[in-house]
C-alpha cells in the first residue's frame, strides 16, 4: 500500500508499506519484494529484502526502507506519475519471490521458487494554471503605423499541460502549443497595421485569450490609442 493511500499531489511525500506473509507449508527464505512499476518511475531498481519468513510468518518492509526518508513528489515525478497514469491512476504492482526450504534436508530448493503479486492505486491530483500576458510594442499610433503585439503564456500550474490553445481574433491568430511542460512558456508576436476602422473612439481594443481541457478561457487584451 502506499502513503498517502489514495491521493498524490505535487509536494507530497510518498512511501510504499508491503507485507509479505509465508501461507505455505515450509519455512521461505532469501524472499524479496521487488516493483518494476516504481523502478521504472524512479529510475533506480526496487527491490527489497525481507530475509527469511518461518511458515504462518509474516513481515512488514517499506520503500524508502527509512522512516526518516520518502519519495519526495515535485513537479518533475509528478509529470512522470502522470505519465504512467491511466485516467489520473498510477497503478504499480509488488511482486514477492521466495525460495522454499525441503523440511527433511533443510536445504533451499531454488526449482521452486514461489511468487505472489498484489497492486496499488494512487490517484493523481494536479492543481493546473495558466498565465497570459498580451503587451504591444507602442501603445500611442495613427492609422497606417505598424505595431507588434506580444502574447506570452506560461505554465504556473503543478502538471504538464496538452493542447493549449492560444487565439486573438482581431488578429486572425490561433496557435496550439502540444505541450506545456510545468513552468514552461511560449511567446508569439503578431504585427498589425492599424487603420481608421480600427480605431473605433480613438482607441483600438484588442484581446488574446487561451484555454486548455483542463483550464477555463484566460485572457488579456492591449490597447493602443490615437491621439485626441
Amino acid at each position: 500500500t502506499s502513503d498517502p493511500e489514495t491521493v498524490v499531489r505535487v509536494g507530497d511525500d510518498l512511501r510504499y508499506k508491503f507485507v509479505v506473509k509465508n501461507t505455505g507449508a515450509t519455512k521461505l527464505v532469501d524472499v524479496k519484494v521487488t516493483d518494476a512499476d516504481l523502478s521504472e518511475l524512479l529510475g533506480a531498481t526496487v527491490s527489497i529484502n525481507v530475509d527469511d519468513l518461518a511458515i504462518g510468518e509474516s513481515k512488514t518492509v517499506y520503500y524508502p526502507a527509512s522512516n526518516k526518508d520518502a519519495i519526495k513528489v515535485d513537479s518533475a515525478l509528478f509529470a512522470k506519475l502522470q505519465a504512467a497514469a491511466d485516467n489520473n491512476v498510477f497503478t504499480n504492482t509488488a511482486v514477492a519471490k521466495g525460495t522454499p526450504v525441503n523440511p527433511e534436508t533443510n536445504n533451499p530448493v531454488p526449482s521452486e521458487e514461489v511468487k505472489d503479486e498484489d497492486t496499488d492505486d494512487v490517484t493523481l491530483t494536479a492543481n493546473p494554471k495558466l498565465e497570459i500576458v498580451k503587451t504591444v510594442d507602442k501603445t500611442v499610433v495613427q492609422a497606417g503605423d505598424e505595431v507588434t503585439f506580444t502574447i506570452t503564456v506560461k505554465n504556473t500550474g503543478d502538471s504538464v499541460l496538452t493542447n493549449v490553445k492560444v487565439t486573438d481574433a482581431k488578429l486572425g491568430f490561433e496557435e496550439t502549443i502540444a505541450s506545456l511542460p510545468v513552468g514552461g512558456s511560449k511567446s508569439f508576436t503578431v504585427k498589425k497595421v492599424i487603420s481608421e476602422q480600427d480605431l473605433t473612439d480613438n482607441k483600438f481594443t484588442n484581446i488574446a485569450c487561451v484555454e486548455t481541457p483542463e483550464i477555463p478561457e484566460e485572457c488579456d487584451e492591449a490597447d493602443v490609442y490615437e491621439p485626441s
